[in-house]
C-alpha cells in the first residue's frame, strides 16, 4: 500500500529558516523540517509539500537559497508543489492565464530556493477551488493529477457524477483534460477525537491512501502523535 502524505500552505518554515539563515546551519533546525525527519525515520514516509507563494508582505522572491544542497540531498523524500498564490487564493473564477502565471511564478522561485528541478506534478490547490480552465492551465504546465476534498464540498468545479466516483473508486481519470482527481482520505486535524481503527478500515481494499494536514500543525505535538497512531494503523493494513 502506497502512502501518500502531504502538507498544505507550506511557507513559514522557509520564511523562518531565511530569516534564520545565520544561526541555522541546516533545515532541521526548524520545528516543522525536525518533525518530518522524525516521522520519515520512524516509519520510513515520504512527503510532498504543497506551497504557497505569498503571505504577511514576504513572496518566496525574498527566501533565500542557502539551503539548496540540503534541500537536494533530501529530495528522495521531501518534494515540492503548488498550493496557491496567498491564504486568499480561491480558484473557482480564476482563468487559463491567471494560474499559469502564477504557478510560473512559484516554480520559478521554488527551484531557486530548493535546487530541485522536478517538482510534483500531483497537487492540491487551496480550498480545492477551481474550473475547467484552471484545470487546463494547470495541465500545460505539466500537472497531472489533483486531490479532491476529502469532505463533501465541491473539487474544482466537477460535476457530481465525477464527484461521486472520485469517492468510489478513490481516483477517476477525466479523458476530455487528460488529469486524474484523487480523493483525499485523511485530515490528520480532523480526526483528533476519533477512533484511528474506524477511520482507517474502510481504506483496508486500497492500494493507496492518500493523508494531509497543514504546515502550522507540525509544532503540535498532539496532532504530532496522532500522525504517528494513524501511519502505524494504515501500515497494519498492508499485513
Amino acid at each position: 500500500m502506497i502512502i501518500h502524505f502531504s502538507i498544505d500552505d507550506v511557507f513559514g518554515s522557509l520564511k523562518y529558516l531565511s530569516l534564520n539563515k545565520n544561526k541555522c546551519t541546516s533545515i532541521f533546525d526548524s520545528i516543522f523540517f525536525s518533525a518530518l525527519k522524525d516521522i520519515h525515520e520512524k516509519f520510513d514516509v515520504n512527503f510532498s509539500l504543497y506551497c504557497m507563494y505569498e503571505r504577511g508582505g514576504y513572496t518566496l522572491e525574498d527566501f533565500t537559497d542557502c539551503y539548496k544542497e540540503e534541500f537536494m540531498k533530501n529530495s528522495d523524500w521531501i518534494s515540492y508543489g503548488y498550493h496557491c498564490y496567498t491564504d486568499d487564493s480561491n480558484y473557482n473564477d480564476a482563468t487559463y492565464e491567471q494560474i499559469k502565471k502564477e504557478y510560473q511564478q512559484f516554480r520559478q522561485q521554488i527551484v531557486r530556493i530548493t535546487g530541485i528541478q522536478k517538482l510534483e506534478d500531483n497537487i492540491r490547490l487551496h480550498f480545492f477551488s477551481g474550473n475547467e480552465d484552471v484545470v487546463k492551465g494547470l495541465k500545460s504546465e505539466g500537472i497531472k493529477g489533483l486531490f479532491s476534498a476529502d469532505d463533501d464540498r465541491k473539487s474544482y468545479g466537477l460535476e457530481i457524477d465525477k464527484v461521486k466516483k472520485i469517492k468510489k473508486c478513490g481516483a477517476f481519470f477525466d479523458q476530455e483534460i487528460g488529469i486524474t482527481y484523487y480523493n483525499t482520505d485523511i485530515r490528520i486535524e480532523n480526526i483528533i477525537d476519533k477512533d484511528i481503527s474506524r477511520v482507517v478500515a474502510d481504506l483496508k481494499c486500497k492500494d493507496r491512501v492518500n493523508i494531509f494536514t497543514h504546515e502550522k500543525y507540525l509544532g503540535d505535538e498532539e496532532i504530532k502523535e496522532k500522525i504517528y497512531e494513524v501511519i502505524r494503523a494504515v501500515k497494519k493494513l498492508e499485513v
